[in-house]
């Protein structure tokens, strides 16, 4: 059964169309993706299958155009060849610039009634089976639309048209449940349709029937309708499905007056037929204009979303292009009005005030002064002038001298002495007993406190006198002895370490 259609451009879809439901938008671009070295370099004429998953893809290439064939995985590459070589050759014929190809364009119609006899011509396939006396041959007349011509001497066909796809229709025109040509009759069906009766049905007979799609129809489409649902009621109808063990029937009545309607959509349903538009699309695609219009441009973009996404899920390509290129518009054209009102605000918030303005009076009140008495102020006598005047002319000289003071970089000459490992260890021996021999001559716990303090001011830190003491004394009795110079330098480092821990 051919599902989609699809004409690509230099590497770019350019044409679109949809029998029936198969490869969404991002499918069919990972698709697209599987093939791409056969894009890149197709082989003019030969026509190439992919198996995907529920259905098949055939792909053929002639110069920057690729086409590409999505039908069901019954359908032989052999028969496929023939019918993708016409539309290729016809699609030459009608669009040899296809850069320039429009929808209003007369031949695009043209291409659009060629392809509905291209599907016409593969003769998709819908097998009526089933016990005899079920309904079938009823079914059969309820849906053909056209003359119907024998198959052989066991079987009949006529057309079915439902959704603008064309679907041959068989009848099994043999009173025989078991025999032998319903195999050759079941095989290629692209669906097959099993009835029997609800009032009287025999249990190995309709697995017999269940048995036979499976082994000679595997890959078709499968649809089971119970006939007859007004010759039993409800209690039956459970009986029913426990002794057949098949839940997924359809309870029917061919004599109801809604049969026809029932049935085509249960056909539509299983075969995942192009379902129309909603009626509220058309109304969404006005709105969506309006508020672009009204430059309600984040309305505007949350509408095309929503009718992008009805274009995903009835796998409608027509319209879907031209919505994203309109959300990547508005959205463009909102970030650009967001930076213009950024500008405007940064602006605002650097500009200088144009006048500035108290919102409260301050009133300054006059300095105390006595009643009556004005401030006695004497003026310099020469004596004090001539005072002030040496006194400038002392502060001018001391600034010259300064002055003459300074040092050039060039004057200054220092001798750099470069010492050895050695010599270093050598000074650094001779200032620790420098430092010794300033606490050589310690008596009484004043003495320790006061070396103590000055060890620990050595190495950056401060401790009190009174604290000292309490620390050598503590020190003393914890060691069971009188302190020594030792004993002091390992009591002031430990304090500091403590100290910087601390912190």
């Amino acid at each position: 059964m051919l599902r989609q259609i699809h004409v690509l451009y230099k590497g770019n879809i350019l044409f679109t169309h949809s029998y029936a439901q198969a490869l969404g938008r991002e499918e069919l671009d990972k698709a697209i993706d599987l093939i791409k070295s056969h894009i890149d370099m197709p082989m003019p004429g030969k026509t190439l299958q992919r198996p995907l998953s529920d259905f098949q893809l055939f792909h053929q290439g002639k110069g920057d155009k690729y086409f590409i064939i999505i039908t069901d995985t019954v359908d032989s590459l052999n028969y496929i060849d023939k019918i993708l070589s016409k539309i290729v050759k016809k699609f030459d014929e009608l669009f040899p610039y296809p850069e320039k190809i429009e929808k209003k364009d007369p031949n695009y119609q043209d291409f659009l009634k060629f392809l509905s006899q291209m599907q016409k011509e593969l003769h998709s396939k819908i097998a009526i089976v089933g016990p005899i006396n079920a309904g079938k041959t009823k079914l059969y007349n309820m849906l053909k639309v056209d003359k119907e011509r024998s198959i052989m001497n066991f079987a009949k066909a006529s057309n079915y048209i439902i959704n603008d796809v064309s679907f041959d229709l068989w009848d099994f025109q043999l009173k025989d449940n078991f025999s032998l040509l319903w195999s050759k009759f079941i095989k290629g069906a692209d669906l097959v349709i099993l009835i029997f009766d609800l009032s009287k049905y025999n249990v190995k007979i309709i697995q017999h029937f269940l048995d036979l799609k499976k082994r000679e129809a595997n890959l078709s489409k499968f649809l089971k309708l119970g006939n007859k649902k007004d010759l039993i009621d409800d209690s039956d109808l459970s009986k029913v499905k426990n002794e057949l063990s098949m839940e997924d029937f359809q309870d029917i009545s061919l004599n109801a007056s809604d049969a026809k309607l029932k049935i085509d959509k249960l056909i539509s349903e299983t075969l995942k037929l192009k379902r129309k538009l909603p009626e509220k699309f058309d109304t969404l695609r006005k709105e969506a204009k309006n508020l672009e219009e009204q430059n309600q441009l984040a309305a505007a973009i949350s509408k095309y979303k929503q009718l992008i996404s009805i274009c995903n899920e009835f796998q409608n390509f027509t319209y879907i292009d031209s919505f994203k290129e309109q959300v990547n518009k508005l959205n463009k054209q909102l970030e650009e009005e967001k930076e213009i009102r950024r500008k405007i605000e940064r602006k605002k918030k650097f500009a200088p005030p144009e006048k500035i303005k108290f919102t409260k009076k301050v009133s300054v009140k006059p300095l105390p002064q006595s009643k009556g008495k004005k401030p006695n102020v004497k003026p310099l006598s020469d004596k004090d002038k001539s005072s002030i005047m040496e006194m400038e002319k002392e502060k001018t000289q001391k600034k010259k001298k300064q002055k003459k003071l300074r040092l050039a970089p060039k004057d200054v000459k220092i001798d750099l002495k470069i010492f050895s490992k050695e010599e270093q260890k050598k000074e650094l021996k001779k200032e620790v007993e420098i430092k010794e021999a300033e606490y050589q001559d310690l008596k009484g716990l004043e003495d320790y406190a006061k070396a103590l303090q000055m060890m620990i001011e050595e190495r950056g830190s401060f401790l009190k006198l009174e604290l000292c003491k309490q620390y050598v004394k503590d020190l003393s009795d914890s060691l069971g002895r009188e302190v020594n110079f030792e004993d002091l330098k390992l009591a002031s480092k430990f304090f500091v370490n403590q100290e910087q821990e601390g912190f």
